[in-house]
This record gives C-alpha cells, structure tokens and sequence, in this order.
C-alpha cells in the first residue's frame, strides 16, 4: 500500500500537487501532473524514459523488455521485443535504444517496430546516454553506464570499449551543454564527471540511494532523485546544494534506476514512481520551468549510422532476473 513520505522543506515555498490518495509536492509556480500508467499496473517503478521533441514518452516496461510509448496526443503503443528486464534508455532520430539486465543492448525502429540486438556489455546496463561530438574519440558513441563500469558502445560496428571499470553500480548519466559526462553511482550516492578517457572528477555525494539523475541544459544545474527520501534535489553545476526541489515521491528503491530526465526543450522533468496499482502513479512530469533558448539538448543522431546492420544482425538472447524485493 502505497504512504507519503516525509517532505523535506528547503528555503522556498512549496505547493502539493494534491491527487486523490496522493501528494507530490513540488515548488510554488509549478505543476506535478500524470503521463500515463503502465499496463497491467505492476509493483515496480524501475526503469528509465525519453523524451523526443514531439514531445512523446518513451518509457521501459517494469519486468518486461517491452517499451512503451505514451504519445503526446494520447494513446499508448507497445514497442520493442519481450524477452529480458528493460532498465535503460537512449533516443537518437527515429532508433530507440535500450538496456537490459545481463547487459545487452537493443535498437528499436521506431518507424517499423522493429528491434534489433546491438552489443552486450558486461553487466546490467543501468543507464546509457548519446556523447556529444565533443566527448574526445567517444563523440557519437553511445555511452553506458553499468554496474560494473561505463563503456561506450560503437553503433556502427557494435564494439564495446571499456572508459571506467569498478562495481559502482552507475544508475544515472547524462551529458551537459559543455559536452562533459556527469554520471552518479548509487551505493555511494557519488556524482562525478567523466572524461572520455576515464578521468573522474567528483562533484558532490548524497550519501547513498541516488536512482536517477538530469541535467539543465541552460544553467547545467542537477537534479537526483534521492531513493532513500523520496525526493528530487537540486544542485548547481558546480556541486553546490540548491536544496530539495520536490518530495513525496515513493521512488522504485533499489539498485535498477528511477527514471528522471528533462524534455527536449527544458520546460518540463519526468519521473516514475511505483504504481503499485495506484491510478494516479506511473509516468509523470513536473511542468513549469523555463524553457531553453533554443535546442539546447539535442544528440548526435546514429540512425544514419546503423543502416547498414540492421539486415546482418538478428537474434536476442532472453535474459531473465528475479524480482527485487
């Protein structure tokens, strides 16, 4: 049965977005409303999203490796191919790719629903990001962050390479507007920036519990979803606290991400929460920031890139993993 959790109250005023049977409470001047729910209503909010500038939501499917599709004039669409826990997920043109448990990476057509298996790396891929053409001889590559380290995957060629390794258990990752790799690690609650040649750079730490993470792309300032509080927190580029900027939230809990990542344009961040069987849980977005002066957030597009392997490459392999606790 699903419980408020405590709001942490920082130096501004706030407002719940009050649901029936439920409150989030977000910021004076903005609004937390829902996307939509997952099929079947299942007891787990792990996973991630995307977003495309059309502003469609490309969502994982909790014990499933379905992806769903809330479009932006309503309806919900299947994507994908069963088979495996879909954790992670990246958008670039019209390919959807997404991770799985046990490592494997898959790209998803999204013209013709058709989904193929890409590369594998070592352990669970947690969360994954498009590296900007500035991201040393990475650019373009698609970036993973995985319980055992970050590689970066070549969509052309489906190699595999190594950037950082260690058990870190990397649960959030996203680019800023300067090209740098800003990545958190869920055990530690360690956020730090990445270099294409694995240099790591520590920002600030949470002390644990870190599900998620997005980044502003005007200011560069991060936002955490914060498992073990229920809360999104808030921090300037440089690492410096900005305070909690919503609570409330009953995150997913455990080390397979929450989902939180900003739309295309800035005006809006999304979320997930365990549904749990609750209608108003699932996909949800917090509406009422800024948006960017101009694209801000756009990523190398590699739908050119994989033509070529579409035909050669085919097969999955099922992938399964008990439920979490």
């Amino acid at each position: 049965m699903k419980y408020l959790r405590q709001a942490l109250v920082p130096a501004t005023i706030f407002a719940a977005a009050v649901l029936p049977g439920w409150a989030t409470v977000v910021p004076v001047g903005y609004a937390d409303s829902l996307v939509g729910n997952f099929a079947g209503g299942p007891t787990n909010g792990y996973g991630d999203l995307a977003v495309d500038a059309a502003g469609n939501v490309y969502s994982t499917t909790p014990f499933s490796g379905l992806l769903t599709k809330f479009a932006a004039g309503g309806g919900v669409t299947q994507l994908g191919a069963s088979g495996g826990n879909s954790l992670s997920l990246a958008l670039s043109g019209n390919q959807l790719f997404s991770g799985y448990s046990g490592g494997q990476i898959r790209m998803t057509n999204l013209n013709t629903n058709t989904t193929t298996a890409l590369a594998t790396v070592p352990s669970d891929a947690l969360t994954m990001a498009f590296a900007p053409t500035g991201f040393g001889a990475l650019g373009g590559q698609l970036i993973v962050g995985a319980i055992s380290g970050i590689y970066a995957v070549n969509t052309s060629t489906s190699a595999v390479s190594t950037i950082l390794s260690g058990s870190s258990y990397w649960d959030g990752m996203a680019f800023n507007s300067a090209g740098e790799l800003i990545v958190g690690s869920y055990f530690s609650g360690q956020v730090s920036k990445v270099s294409a040649g694995g240099t790591v750079t520590n920002l600030f730490s949470i002390g644990g519990g870190l599900g998620a993470l997005a980044v502003r792309q005007d200011n560069g300032e991060i936002y955490v979803a914060n498992e073990n509080n229920g809360t999104i927190m808030r921090f300037s580029a440089a690492g410096a606290s900005l305070g909690v900027f919503a609570s409330g939230i009953q995150w997913d809990g455990g080390y397979w991400p929450s989902a939180l990542t900003f739309s295309v344009d800035g005006s809006s961040l999304y979320y997930t929460e365990v549904p749990s069987n609750h209608p108003n849980a699932g996909v949800r977005k917090i509406s009422g920031f800024a948006a960017y002066a101009g694209n801000q957030n756009a990523v190398p597009d590699a739908a050119s890139t994989l033509v070529l392997i579409l035909g050669a490459m085919a097969g999955f392999s099922v992938l399964r993993r008990a439920r979490r606790a």
